[in-house]
């Protein structure tokens, strides 16, 4: 059974069922809420409220300290002076979700690029990285074969990053996303990355084309990945080793997405990896298109989050599926704001896993309230009397919803 969302009241809310205590109780969510009412601006209280925008704000605040040493008193002053005006445009973004993300990414990248740049002096943006089994040739970072060496890319010269959409044939509707590197339209492929509909996940399945002389399918490995001052290790597996239905035999791990690997992946230069201390392996990336194709392939899996029948049902539910529908595969939390902007009072009912509808109070008008929700729940909006007048399904990503659709019998004569 789907939790029951958390109420936390931002106006006049009527009517709240007496039957669901724990959801009045002040909780984490609202403990929360009253720290994050005294940041001054609307972006600023969003990124308080909002777990994934509050990480980002930590990680931007830690490559600013990382650049910060490397610098002198006059750069300094220029960094700050930077960063002050990144605040305002921040700022500029109010309570909009994507605008305030996309920000954050956008200002690490350029921090992380310039500490690449200042700990490389005296290398272009297509050097760095390249080192190892790598050799930068004619402008281009290549792997140098060896006899029975890795599967790898040659030269990579016709390989690009493409972010792919593979929908159900019989409904129309995206199933999984996909992001790849190599070349179009041949199963010549370094790198996948996708994310499927109707899974709650907070990663990506991943797989780093590497070639070794044996291998068993499935067995543990570690992964190390470096890009400029990027540098991690995590935990992978072998896969497409054997009789398997992998066309990428390679390194099997899944970063989350609030990772700076997808950071690094979409504005850095270029990413090294390799298994437990064996070959290095390269991958070129915003000289190849990687920023577009990963920024793409984010945004589908986040319209991926709801899984496909609730993401369809987000653009096109009305009360006509009334009975049909309930809140089954819920995903990621979302701090959902409605705002009653219709003609009259409307009553707010959560439809649960079963497709029972719970009544959670209602609203005058003008008045509005957050709920602490989930992506897929579905929520219908009536009358009063229980007349559905508007339903809607939680999207990842989108934090606010107008109820704005008038009831049928209002209008002239109709009073």
């Amino acid at each position: 059974m789907s939790r029951l969302p958390a109420l936390v009241a931002m106006a006049t809310l009527t009517a709240l069922s007496v039957a669901i205590p724990a959801v009045v109780a002040q909780d984490k969510g609202e403990l929360r809420e009253s720290a994050c009412a005294k940041e001054k601006t609307a972006a600023e209280r969003e990124v308080c409220l909002d777990k994934q925008l509050t990480r980002d704000d930590a990680y931007l605040n830690e490559v600013y300290q990382d650049l910060k040493k490397m610098i002198n008193k006059a750069d300094f002053k220029a960094l700050r002076t930077e960063q002050l005006a990144w605040i305002k445009q921040r700022n500029r973004c109010g309570k909009t979700y994507q605008c305030i993300k996309d920000a954050y990414t956008d200002r690490i990248a350029e921090i992380e690029q310039e500490i690449e740049n200042r700990a490389n002096p005296n290398k272009s943006h297509v050097e760095i990285g390249c080192e190892g089994t790598h050799k930068f040739v004619d402008g281009e970072c290549i792997k140098i074969e060896k006899d029975g060496g890795n599967r790898t890319s040659d030269a990579q010269a016709e390989m690009v990053w493409q972010a792919n959409t593979i929908s159900n044939p019989n409904t129309d509707t995206m199933q999984t996303a996909v992001l790849t590197y190599g070349v179009p339209e041949t199963d010549n492929t370094l790198f996948q990355a996708t994310c499927e509909a109707g899974i709650t996940t907070t990663s990506a399945k991943t797989i780093l084309g590497y070639g070794l002389p044996s291998g068993r399918n499935g067995a543990d490995v570690g992964v190390q990945l470096v890009s400029g001052a990027y540098s991690i290790k995590l935990h992978g597996n072998l896969i497409g080793f054997g009789n398997t239905q992998e066309q990428l035999a390679g390194l099997l791990v899944k970063p989350r997405f609030n990772e700076a690997f997808w950071t690094v992946l979409a504005r850095g230069v270029a990413l090294t990896y390799s298994a437990d201390g064996g070959d290095k392996v390269t991958l070129a990336l915003t000289s190849r298109g990687s920023d577009r194709a990963v920024r793409k392939f984010l945004k589908h899996c986040v319209t991926l989050g709801a899984g496909t029948k609730n993401a369809a049902q987000a653009q096109k539910l009305t009360c006509t599926d009334w009975g049909k529908v309930q809140s089954d595969k819920p995903g990621a939390p979302v701090t959902m704001t409605f705002t009653n902007n219709s003609e009259g009072y409307r009553g707010v009912t959560w439809i649960n896993a079963e497709g029972t509808p719970v009544d959670l109070g209602g609203l005058d008008v003008g008045s509005s309230y957050k709920a602490q929700t989930q992506a897929g729940h579905i929520w219908m909006f009536t009358d009063g009397p229980g007349n559905c007048i508007e339903m809607y399904a939680i999207q990842a990503g989108v934090t606010n919803f107008k109820i704005t659709t008038p009831s049928p019998a209002f209008g002239p004569g109709n009073d």
